[in-house]
């Protein structure tokens, strides 16, 4: 393999580790709702529900959280590792003349962080309108039940809950991962 395309693929290494670390966020919220609805399910119908339904969701949103935290862990592992070497790589000779590469580690760098930045901004808006979401679910459902004596086995009660919960503890971790991800890339601490 010749160098440069052995630049080639670290830099496509590092852009499809950040992939797995913007991926990683998605499912972990949506782990995270479904364990909302299976939580809210056991709680609003208790021994009515179908209890393979509530386990269903509790074990698909326990299975979404373990994929989404080890495909966090293994992009930045990925990312580092990998940041490290074409480092290296791409570092100018001793003697000062530059390195023979058309591209430099400023570049690579600058463009996995701008890509990272984006989408660490994208999380934080999403998250936003999630949360705004969110109340709005829970406002509905809660004067469902004050004007309508409604009751939480109410089908639209239980999905305004739903709906209102699940978007907010979705919408958490999406802030949370991208106020994280904006403070890792105005620090330049990822690599």
């Amino acid at each position: 393999m010749s160098k440069d395309a052995d630049v080639e693929a670290s830099v496509n290494i590092i852009s499809i580790a950040a992939k797995y670390i913007v991926s990683s966020v998605i499912l972990i919220a949506i782990g995270l709702m479904s364990l909302v609805y299976s939580i809210l399910t056991y709680f609003v119908y208790g021994s009515l529900a179908l209890p393979y339904v509530i386990l269903g969701a509790f074990f698909i949103g326990v299975a979404f959280i373990v994929i989404g935290i080890f495909l966090v862990f293994w992009g930045l592992y990925w990312m580092r590792s990998e940041g490290k070497r074409l480092r290296k790589k791409l570092a100018p000779k001793a003697e000062g003349r530059p390195s023979k590469h058309n591209v430099t580690w400023d570049d690579v760098a600058e463009k996995s962080y701008d890509r990272i930045q984006y989408y660490g901004s994208r999380f934080l808006i999403i998250g936003t309108i999630g949360v705004v979401i969110g109340f709005i679910g829970n406002v509905y459902a809660f004067l469902n039940i004050a004007f309508f004596a409604a009751v939480l086995q109410d089908l639209s009660v239980f999905l305004g809950i739903f709906v209102g919960v699940g978007a907010i503890v979705g919408s958490i971790v999406l802030l949370l991962w991208g106020m994280f991800l904006r403070k890792q890339t105005d620090e330049r601490t990822l690599f």
